[in-house]
């Protein structure tokens, strides 16, 4: 949080509102302005400007832990709606609205450039039979652990995502094909090997996924070449991984 006053020297308080507020909104980085000057404008103009709140000077102890606190709440109430509105609520992941605009940012920012940009589309195997035969509490589990375990073998940097029902997403950057390739291998044999505990008895899934680079496309277009090579790892056979080959 920052507290600034009206007056500065070399540059007014709103110039500094102005260019804090080029990078950081009013969520991400709440300003708290203050002036020894009575004049009624200056509140105006500096919440004008983007300041959050605003205090004269004489301001006692009580008002001031009273303004930051206030402040923080609102911080903390904000954070909360952001994770209820991009996180998925079953698994704590990444949600598709808030994926879709992350890894469109992402591209844009790399251009025509791949920085060896892989999409990895993931699906699991008869997700559906194991809703039917034990029922959507022990698929609701089933989907905490493929979850965890996508989590685990992941770079802390990679873009992931559940972006609905038994499909999760993974978009990373920096790893070749031959690397990216390995740890889905390895995230594969993980989940296949992973017992997931049920009343009486465990249970076991398969993970299959489909793999693209990207050359110079879309997000659209990365997650159509993924999703043909999904489609094919399922044909043949499913809990395989297809990279996707350009015709």
């Amino acid at each position: 949080m920052v507290m600034m006053d009206y007056q500065l020297p070399g540059m007014s308080g709103y110039d500094v509102i102005r260019i804090i507020r080029k990078q950081y909104s009013s969520t991400e980085l709440p300003i708290i302005g203050i002036s020894g000057q009575t004049d009624q404008q200056i509140p105006a103009q500096i919440l004008k400007c983007g300041a959050n709140d605003f205090m004269y000077k004489g301001f006692t102890v009580e008002e001031f832990y009273s303004r930051i606190n206030n402040m923080m709440d609102l911080l903390l109430s904000v954070r909360e709606l952001k994770d209820a509105a991009y996180k998925d609520f079953l698994t704590g992941m990444p949600n598709r609205q808030y994926f879709y605009p992350a890894a469109d940012a992402l591209i844009a920012q790399l251009g025509t450039e791949t920085g060896e940009l892989g999409f990895v589309m993931m699906d699991i195997d008869f997700f559906k039979q194991v809703n039917d035969l034990y029922g959507h509490s022990i698929g609701d589990e089933v989907l905490k652990v493929v979850a965890n375990c996508i989590r685990t073998e992941s770079q802390s940097n990679a873009l992931m995502a559940r972006l609905g029902g038994e499909e999760f997403c993974l978009l990373t950057r920096g790893v070749s094909d031959s690397d990216l390739l390995a740890r889905m291998d390895k995230l594969r044999t993980l989940i296949s090997g992973t017992e997931i505990a049920i009343p009486g008895k465990s249970l076991k899934v398969t993970l299959s996924m489909g793999i693209c680079m990207r050359k110079d496309e879309t997000l659209e277009d990365l997650m159509a070449q993924a999703d043909q090579a999904l489609y094919t790892a399922k044909e043949d056979g499913r809990n395989k991984i297809v990279v996707y080959q350009s015709e």
